[in-house]
């Protein structure tokens, strides 16, 4: 079907290149993207026909590999070969330990080598995995670890403590630890298990009955409303983002370096899964460091990337040097990256093509930007929208949906304004949804939108239409917003604030700051009648947000306010709260900042809010 649509799009608009060329030259993009996306879809389709898997890539290219350097971390190399030993006694480990296909087992594991196999290894048995988000303690990571039940968790060296916290409340999973430093602990050791464990290969008959419609892990993701969901990442979608890279030009010979969490879709599924899909070698990083990021690429003579716009902020605001140029990297491959330091981040550091994408890890379908159109994601031209028919439609800010007409019909913009994104729902672009019940992963669809009983996924995200049809990232809408790189549940974030006494309701939005990325967090917390806050209830909130929420979630602002806002229909009023942000000169209300170095919370005067809007100060 999809080879037809290509076909035909060829034919009515070979007909006329010459006129194309010259009256709409975007239309030869067009058709080059989709020859490159047709080739791609057909040898996914071939292989999920065939019930091939991302694991069956990596034992089809080890075997024409085997001596071949799969990654480097720090000092050390492995071949594809030893990852390949070593990920099958991890699949004869957790079979000794009774893990079978279908079974659900969760890691928590840092960027190292252990993730890489223990992963591979996994996914030889056709288990379903919970990949648990490492930066994450208390009640957040309870949740976690108690979704969908595992039978079994492996848990690195460097997280042992937090999950002994809360080991009481997850007693029907078995826990065994990861590591040569591990501190005492009431678990067992996977290392011992793999010890006495072999490397005879593992049949694939083990997991015959896995299709590629069966989910192969469950990672979190805030979604764009209400606490964190466990969204569904299929075999099919593994196999499919593996390709993604190759359709932006990475080939065999290049090497990737990547220092995103691998609990993320984005390492984990586009980053890690193109290495093995091309066989290509790549550097494993424990965590980003921006003044070690070129040095690293210069060494092992790196030439993709893969970012998120946070990454770039931080690589060009870092000093200067000489040797910014003096690398390899010619394609830089991620999403979040502003348009401004787009600019300033390709002509600094030289980088021949950077390729933007769009993509929610429970979506139905994605953009890729190929053109090198800088801070474009993709684009939605008519004859694209033939082929995947995602829609740009007026919204209601307030709740994120959709405007409608009065024919009952979503209404679609037109270029030069921004719309909400709306992605297509069908056999051909499948929507799984989240771990749970049905009714939590219905409430993301909109129906009717074109016409009558169509189905569209809806992302909650704005995206602006230029007059050439490229579409550009504008903003979130709902209950989240994205900060350091993270989605952040303004939900979650209000629930554990209003766990103490002192605060009796919670307002959290993001807010903008001069030169950052993404929305920091802020709550207008209802306490105190209004009145400023004391030393000691400052530290006691900070105490709280830092036992109970990750990092990146904890509120950088705080502001006291006498009445909590509601609309008529009890929800909380955030727009007026996300215009008047922190500006001290705006709001009367007690404002306070995040000082993470004293630990507290902080009045926010006037020299301080001058130093955040100016960048000098750490938010």
């Amino acid at each position: 079907m999809f080879s037809q649509i290509v076909y035909t799009l060829f034919g009515a608009v070979g007909a006329g290149a010459l006129v194309v060329k010259f009256c709409f030259p975007w239309v030869l993009y067009d058709i080059s993207y989709l020859r490159t996306m047709n080739k791609a879809i057909s040898k996914i389709t071939k292989r999920a026909k065939k019930k091939e898997m991302l694991i069956d890539i990596f034992e089809e290219v080890t075997k024409a590999n085997r001596n071949k350097t799969f990654f480097v971390f720090e000092e050390e190399t492995f071949s594809y070969e030893e990852v390949e030993e070593k990920s099958t006694r991890v699949a004869r480990g957790a079979m000794a330990l009774g893990v079978r296909c279908g079974d659900v087992v969760a890691m928590m594991i840092a960027n190292e080598p252990r993730f890489i196999w223990t992963y591979l290894g996994f996914l030889k048995l056709g288990v379903r995995m919970t990949m648990i988000n490492t930066s994450l303690k208390g009640k957040q990571l309870l949740f976690q670890l108690q979704t969908g039940q595992p039978k079994l968790l492996i848990v690195g060296e460097d997280f042992v403590d937090a999950v002994k916290a809360v080991s009481s409340e997850i007693k029907d999973t078995d826990v065994y630890t990861y590591g040569d430093n591990c501190p005492s602990t009431p678990f067992q050791s996977f290392d011992d298990v793999l010890a006495s464990t072999s490397a005879t290969t593992v049949d694939h008959s083990v997991r015959t009955s896995v299709n590629v419609s069966d989910v192969a892990c469950y990672i979190f993701t805030s979604g764009t409303t209400g606490l964190p969901k466990a969204a569904l990442c299929t075999q099919y979608k593994l196999l499919a983002a593996c390709h993604i890279l190759s359709a932006s030009g990475m080939t065999s010979e290049d090497t990737l370096y990547l220092t995103l969490p691998l609990y993320h879709s984005s390492a984990l599924a586009l980053g890690l899964g193109a290495v093995i899909q091309s066989g290509a070698k790549m550097v494993l990083k424990k965590r980003f460091s921006a003044s070690a990021f070129w040095e690293d690429c210069r060494t092992h003579d790196v030439t993709v990337i893969l970012y998120i716009g946070e990454l770039c902020r931080y690589l060009v605001s870092a000093p200067r040097k000489t040797s910014d140029r003096l690398h390899k990297v010619r394609l830089a491959f991620g999403n979040g990256l502003r348009m401004d330091i787009w600019k300033e981040f390709k002509e600094r550091f030289c980088i021949p093509t950077i390729a933007e994408f769009y993509g929610a890890t429970e979506g139905s379908s994605s953009m890729l930007n190929v053109a090198n159109k800088i801070g474009a994601v993709g684009r939605l031209s008519p004859v694209l929208q033939k082929l995947i028919p995602q829609r740009l439609v007026e919204y209601v800010t307030e709740d994120a949906t959709p405007l409608r007409d009065s024919c009952g019909r979503c209404i679609q913009i037109k270029p030069g304004a921004t719309g909400l994104l709306l992605s297509p729902v069908s056999k051909k672009f499948p929507y799984e949804g989240y771990l749970g019940p049905k009714a939590v992963s219905d409430r993301k669809l909109v129906r009717d939108v074109i016409v009558p009983g169509d189905v569209y996924f809806n992302t909650g995200d704005v995206f602006y239409l230029d007059n050439d049809y490229f579409v550009y990232f504008r903003d979130r809408l709902g209950d989240t917003f994205r900060w350091k790189g993270e989605n952040v549940s303004t939900t979650e974030v209000a629930n554990v604030l209003t766990e103490t006494r002192l605060i009796m309701d919670a307002n959290v939005y993001g807010v903008k700051i001069p030169g950052q990325e993404g929305r920091a967090g802020m709550a207008a917390i209802l306490a105190n009648d209004g009145r400023p806050l004391t030393e000691g209830q400052r530290r006691a909130i900070y105490r709280l947000s830092e036992d109970l929420l990750a990092s990146y979630a904890r509120p950088r602002f705080l502001r006291v306010v006498k009445h909590g806002q509601l609309t008529v229909t009890f929800k909380q009023k955030k727009q007026e709260l996300v215009k008047e942000g922190f500006d001290i000169y705006v709001v009367k209300d007690p404002l306070y900042f995040l000082d993470q170095e004293n630990k507290d919370y902080v009045p926010l005067t006037e020299d301080l809010y001058l130093r955040v809007i100016n960048g000098g100060v750490r938010v």
